[in-house]
């Protein structure tokens, strides 16, 4: 009996790490990606953030992630949708406008991503914002 609950649980445990890799791979790469940077600038004292500053990027941050979140996990449902719709031989007109969806939705996470750019080159000085740029390039290479 406890070999049979280890076997199951070994089983799990494989299986698990498989899925939430599926998932992640069904997301598109981002367009841009400039919250870590930012987050470990500010921790190691770089940045320098004024007070109104850290209020605006700690709103932001309290915020925007949930938001796209909740656009992730549609990309991804559609994108399962538009999966079966081609395994199962759905009608072009089924398959079409999925690929319309998905493609409205990876437009929305291009924007979300530009309009967290947009939030920093308002808050942030040219020379902050410029590091926060050059340390992401510098993370591309």
């Amino acid at each position: 009996m406890k070999l049979k609950s280890l076997a199951l649980a070994t089983a799990l445990a494989f299986t698990l790490p498989l899925q939430v890799q599926a998932v992640q791979q069904d997301l598109p790469f981002p367009i841009i990606e400039l919250m870590p940077q930012v987050k470990q600038l500010t921790q190691s004292g770089k940045l320098q953030l004024n007070a109104e500053q850290k209020a605006t990027i700690d709103n932001w941050m309290a915020e925007a992630p949930k938001k796209r979140k909740e656009v992730e996990a549609q990309y991804i449902d559609i994108r399962q949708q538009l999966r079966d719709a081609i395994l199962d031989n759905a009608d072009r007109v089924k398959r079409e406008a999925l690929i319309k969806e998905l493609q409205h939705k990876d437009d929305e996470l291009i924007k979300m991503r530009s309009l967290c750019h947009q939030m920093l080159v308002k808050t942030l000085t040219p020379e902050q914002r410029d590091m926060v740029v050059k340390a992401y390039r510098d993370g591309l290479k």
